[in-house]
């Protein structure tokens, strides 16, 4: 509840903070959450021959938004990890564009 009051909710009745938090989706790119030495993400498969570098996209891949403990009372957390919110997607498309 701590992390989600941190993402300033303009309600903080339970019921909207249900619908708030179902509503809040952060998306990125499969370049972006690949397990590859760019990205750092170790691969988690039993039977990879290449666990730092495989290309493997995990089916759980982690949202990282650091110690949100350590942010001052008015910052907002937002993701470390290249994640973005779904709002901000013109700009993470356009970007996507210039990367193919």
């Amino acid at each position: 509840m701590e992390f989600i009051k941190k993402l300033n909710p303009p309600n903080l009745t339970e019921a909207f903070i249900q619908e708030f938090v179902y509503n809040k989706v952060y998306l990125a790119s499969s370049f972006d959450i690949a397990v590859s030495h760019e990205t750092g993400i170790i691969c988690g498969r039993k039977k990879c021959l290449d666990k730092s570098n495989c290309g493997f996209i995990p089916n759980y891949p982690i949202i990282n938004f650091g110690n949100v403990q350590n942010l001052e009372s008015t910052e907002v957390p937002y993701p470390k990890n290249k994640w973005i919110e779904i709002e901000k997607c013109e700009a993470f498309f356009d970007e996507l564009l210039l990367k193919l």
